[in-house]
């Protein structure tokens, strides 16, 4: 996961991590998703895509998606800033799973290095888990942020 980030991509979670978000109300939570998922796209010179929120249960992330038709991230289940990662991945680099994957884990990991270093990955499904929770390249989507 030896993979190169633009420095205002850097920035632009490093701020959403200052924003000390589990302490957030959802809401608040789902406003700093989408001012850091803009940041990002934009420090690509991409069209920043509409992110909602559907369904924000606490349960799992793994239906999120990527609509490169309509331009649009759908946030499922959970409001995980990994799942985030991993679609914005997609607008940026397009369907592949694995740059997808490779991406926006090793953005997590290089800015939250503790919490990254704390999830365990489960031996049957590939899935990491603890406070934040993804899936394996070969999973249909990664699982975002609550």
């Amino acid at each position: 996961m030896q993979t190169e980030f633009k420095q205002p991509v850097v920035k632009a979670v490093y701020a959403f991590k200052a924003k000390k978000t589990f302490k957030l109300t959802p809401a608040d939570r789902m406003t700093a998703l989408v001012e850091m998922s803009n940041a990002i796209v934009r420090a690509y010179g991409k069209p920043v895509p509409l992110v909602e929120f559907q369904n924000i249960n606490g349960s799992h992330s793994g239906n999120s998606y990527y609509d490169p038709q309509a331009n649009r991230i759908v946030i499922q289940g959970k409001l995980s800033i990994i799942t985030l990662l991993h679609e914005v991945a997609h607008c940026l680099f397009g369907a592949s799973q694995e740059k997808a994957w490779d991406w926006s884990v090793g953005l997590f990991a290089k800015v939250y290095p503790r919490q990254f270093a704390s999830l365990t990955q489960d031996n049957e499904t590939g899935m990491y888990m603890g406070n934040a929770n993804f899936r394996t390249p070969n999973a249909r989507i990664t699982p975002c942020v609550a």
